[in-house]
């Protein structure tokens, strides 16, 4: 596009590559992406001499960020949404391929997720891509898991709630018991049936004690006796929710 550029800075003899867009805004904005990729956007009249001269009053904190991406990436998979990423879906292990298309789509075919689109190189335009994606893949697998859940919350005398759905960073659902209305993650879509059972029944249960005592674990323990390991193999599925 014409009005992205790849460019090169040195620091410190590292040579640094960053993506420089110019658009429609007053100011100049730096991101450090999770696949480290620097992003720099300013209005269109910025020269590239003004650019540079701002990253490098930024040095430090450029530097310091890709650090510890790359430390993070020791420890953690960062899922970049580039070919031959993993990733996960309903908890079977998915190959990431992307493709330059005039159109944008998602599909899956043999356990690889086709990302068709425009933008092959642009990561945050390929995160809102697959978390379309998500949602339509949410909104067709979780209505099944929830009736099959409220038959068994039904003998407790825990009725119907107003269920939603929405990406959340930090925690894989919500409840407000007083409003009847449990909030579900999105990212549910990554695990296998039987963690994504575990959430529901636990948002479920709060409408019938809205804590975290012991009769809230008692009821999910009555419902669910294995719930304990469905909640330890969710810690797998937490680092793919980019």
């Amino acid at each position: 596009m014409k009005n992205i550029h790849i460019c090169q800075i040195t620091f410190d003899n590292t040579a640094i590559l960053y993506t420089w867009e110019k658009k429609n805004i007053k100011n100049i904005n730096l991101r450090i992406r999770p696949d480290e990729t620097v992003y720099v956007s300013s209005p269109s009249h910025i020269s590239q001499t003004r650019i540079e001269i701002f990253l490098t009053l930024h040095k430090h904190f450029i530097l310091r960020a890709l650090y510890q991406l790359r430390q993070q990436k020791r420890l953690h998979p960062v899922i970049s949404l580039k070919s031959k990423d993993v990733i996960y879906l309903l908890g079977n292990k998915m190959i990431v391929q992307v493709n330059r298309s005039q159109s944008n789509l998602i599909s899956i075919e043999n356990n690889i997720l086709q990302i068709k689109t425009t933008r092959p190189d642009d990561w945050e335009y390929k995160r809102s891509l697959y978390h379309k994606f998500l949602h339509q893949t949410a909104s067709q697998h979780l209505p099944p898991i929830i009736k099959q859940s409220l038959k068994l919350v039904r003998p407790y005398g825990i009725t119907p709630p107003q269920f939603r759905q929405r990406l959340m960073k930090s925690r894989w659902g919500s409840c407000i018991p007083c409003k009847q209305i449990i909030t579900l993650n999105t990212y549910l879509t990554v695990m296998p049936n039987d963690c994504t059972e575990y959430v529901i029944l636990h948002e479920l249960c709060h409408l019938l004690h809205p804590n975290h005592s012991s009769q809230f674990y008692g009821l999910i323990e009555k419902i669910m006796p294995d719930w304990k390991k469905r909640k330890k193999a969710m810690l797998l599925y937490q680092p793919f929710c980019i």
